[in-house]
């Protein structure tokens, strides 16, 4: 097998075919796809013995699920060289989904069970497969758009966050940057902030790369999903002016010793 990249897997929630999804992705092959050797993606389907009424896994099947994931990498990876990219639950399914060589394309469309074999809990995976050579699909569906992205990046800052004893439900100020294509565009941001009530500092710039920086405040709580919601916020007025959010921060807050 090839050595590639250091795999980096999260996970974010999403909306498939007006039902929720639950992602597990490799954001770490973003930086490589499309890989040239790999143009033939295949995903593998199975159905969950014990999903929930909204279509995702019901907690008592995570071992399970993790069990075939595990025997299904391995595998792939020994046999036809797979990389795999993530999975992705909905509808009551789990789908797994890798890139391969072309050369191992008709082992996989004639007998994909002969490859793994006998599956951990019995499983009967659907297989298929499809010409992919620009990972369009990895691109363009599994891999998270800026949104769910940002919820990554939250979620790896309060844990952060509570690993240094932080109380997520005080009140601070938490300060916000983002960077503009020229000076109009950010003076635009800093009123539709200013009206959605942040504390806007002047407009830096331009900086070495032609770029105005803005920096913005505001008092915000963060447990209960408030940062998802106040970066969705903040996303929606920084992206249609082509701008760049650089994320937030803050102090921590502890309670007294």
């Amino acid at each position: 097998m090839t050595m590639r990249w250091s795999p980096n897997f999260d996970v974010y929630h999403a909306i498939v075919d007006d039902k929720p999804a639950v992602f597990l992705v490799d954001l770490a092959a973003a930086e490589h796809a499309p890989l040239d050797t790999h143009p033939i993606r295949l995903e593998v389907r199975v159905r969950l013995v014990s999903a929930r009424e909204d279509g995702l896994r019901d907690a008592s099947e995570a071992d399970a699920i993790n069990a075939l994931e595990d025997a299904l990498v391995q595998r792939l990876e020994a046999r036809i060289d797979a990389v795999y990219v993530g999975r992705f639950t909905n509808a009551g399914h789990t789908n797994f989904v890798f890139y391969f060589p072309a050369t191992h394309a008709d082992a996989v469309r004639e007998d994909p069970d002969a490859l793994v074999g006998a599956l951990p809990h019995g499983y009967e995976p659907e297989w298929t497969t499809d010409e992919d050579a620009d990972w369009d699909y990895y691109v363009e569906f599994l891999a998270p758009d800026l949104f769910a992205h940002q919820q990554i990046e939250n979620r790896r800052l309060l844990d952060e966050l509570a690993s240094q004893g932080d109380l997520l439900d005080s009140i601070r100020t938490v300060d916000h940057r983002a960077y503009f294509p020229d000076e109009e565009s950010a003076t635009r941001a800093a009123e539709a902030f200013e009206e959605a009530g942040f504390e806007v500092d002047p407009p830096d710039g331009p900086g070495e790369d032609g770029r105005f920086s803005l920096e913005f405040h505001r008092t915000e709580q963060l447990a209960g999903g408030h940062p998802d919601d106040f970066c969705a916020e903040v996303l929606e007025i920084v992206l249609p002016l082509d701008g760049e959010y650089d994320g937030w921060g803050t102090i921590v807050v502890r309670g007294d010793a």
